[in-house]
């Protein structure tokens, strides 16, 4: 009878290892928090009075878009952030980690560590009461065991995105002289991202559960060092990001929800407001008016002359919504370009300017020769070669283009990609290689490019 007993138990336990291990709950007045061991300590479920805070899967993600030594990858500390996705770009970027039980008088939660390719990172989940009432408080420490490069700043954050019932969101109408909140409607999982930009507080509400969330959302250098630029942005071996995310929840009709977000937009910093200019155009965009969106990009890229992100979104907003105005969907990406001077992004989806009528020879020669200079940094994703190729092509110089090919054939191999796809990627080249060899070895050519004179100043005539 023992026997048996001993045999029940073990399947028992046995049944259960495979079941993974059990979530860890924490209670704390009419709030629960519930993480997942298996997916690091991350949370599956924050609630509050019975109402559902966060998305069941990407409630909170650490995320950093990476180009480094001619790659680039997606990292995130979810495991939810690329379900089946087999392309190795996309990367869940963490290490054994370790939990600890966090609780006192008014909290509970915890605190992860664990070590990924570029950090050590502390992640601090908790619920409580503050002194404004309930709150749910991420917060993130990052220090840097590597040098490393955030190519943009906006790529490099900590998103808690909530559950989809919350399909309204106000913000501050960053425009000067509105002095006012924009509400905007919608389905989707909305959130609050914390990065080094520090761009406003905004508010959600779920309107069928009747209950609202103020989320303020910060990122800061931990030793108090400079702001953060808003393009290419060098991290030091040691030093260390701190990043916050904190939901205030109350009720949905709370006065505070509409007048917080004003109170914080009036009190926003000089340089933040670019950063909230391009939040309200993302906002006027959800809303259909692209009209009034693109006002508020040109001031934002006016007030910082290193931010990109405007001439992005107008590029977006020419693509999508086939309208007209100050830039085409081309100059913007290339005005992009110049405040991010090596993204691939902005410099080469713009490549086809070398090709407007309205361009001089001699500006046209510019914009291939910026194009080459960005192909040069070593943050260059290397199969883009090939765009700096095209032109040469097309301009019937040969031995050029050729050459372009050579080095995006070369790059394959560091690719961070299928073996599929870097194949596929070989045979294309070799067989573009292949046709220009032929044009060099086999056609007269003599039409070339008329060049351009360059001469010296002339020496003046100098006093003894």
């Amino acid at each position: 009878m023992l026997r048996v007993l001993a045999v029940a138990v073990a399947l028992c336990a046995f049944v259960l290892t495979g079941l993974g291990a059990p979530e860890e709950r924490f209670v704390c007045g009419d709030a629960t928090l519930t993480l997942d061991p298996e997916n690091t300590w991350l949370p599956v479920s924050a609630q509050w009075k019975g109402v559902e805070l966060l998305h069941g899967t990407m409630g909170v993600n650490h995320f950093f878009t990476s180009f480094e030594f001619r790659n680039k990858f997606y990292r995130g500390d979810n495991r939810n952030a690329w379900p089946n996705q087999k392309d190795p770009r996309f990367a869940t970027d963490i290490g054994p980690a370790t939990m600890e039980r966090l609780s006192g008088e008014g909290f509970a939660g915890a605190k992860v560590r664990f070590e990924n390719s570029y950090a050590r990172v502390e992640r601090a989940i908790t619920i409580g009461d503050g002194a404004k009432g309930f709150t749910l408080n991420v917060a993130y420490r990052i220090e840097a065991r590597r040098d490393f490069v955030i190519h943009e700043t906006e790529m490099f954050g900590l998103s808690v995105r909530l559950n989809p019932d919350f399909k309204t969101h106000i913000l501050f109408d960053a425009r000067e002289g509105a002095d006012r909140t924009l509400t905007v409607e919608g389905d989707g999982a909305p959130g609050a991202t914390a990065d080094l930009l520090n761009s406003g507080v905004t508010a959600f509400i779920a309107p069928e559960k009747k209950v609202g969330v103020l989320a303020s959302a910060t990122g800061n250098w931990a030793d108090g060092g400079a702001a953060a630029s808003a393009g290419m942005t060098e991290v030091k071996t040691g030093r260390v990001i701190e990043l916050r995310v904190v939901l205030l929840c109350m009720d949905a009709t709370a006065p505070a929800l509409t007048e917080d977000v004003l109170a914080a937009g009036r009190a926003m910093p000089a340089r933040q407001r670019a950063f909230a200019l391009t939040r309200t155009a993302r906002a006027l965009l959800q809303m259909k008016k692209p009209d009034e969106a693109e006002p508020a990009l040109l001031r934002a890229a006016e007030l910082n002359k290193e931010y990109a992100t405007p001439y992005a979104l107008l590029a977006a907003i020419r693509r999508d919504s086939k309208t007209t105005g100050t830039l085409s969907q081309t100059e913007a990406w290339v005005e992009g370009a110049y405040r991010s001077p090596y993204n691939y992004g902005y410099i080469l989806s713009g490549g086809g300017f070398w090709k407007d009528k309205r361009l001089t020879e001699e500006q046209r020669r510019l914009a291939v020769f910026n194009m080459l200079m960005a192909v040069e940094n070593t943050l260059f994703y290397a199969d883009y070669y090939i765009w700096a190729a095209r032109p040469f092509e097309e301009m019937k110089m040969y031995a050029q283009a050729c050459a372009m090919y050579r080095q995006a054939l070369w790059a394959v191999d560091r690719l961070p990609r299928t073996e599929e796809h870097k194949e596929k990627c070989r045979k294309q080249f070799r067989d573009k290689i292949a046709e220009l060899e032929r044009k060099l070895t086999e056609e007269n050519y003599t039409a070339m490019p008329p060049l351009l004179p360059v001469r010296a100043p002339q020496a003046t005539d100098r006093q003894p």
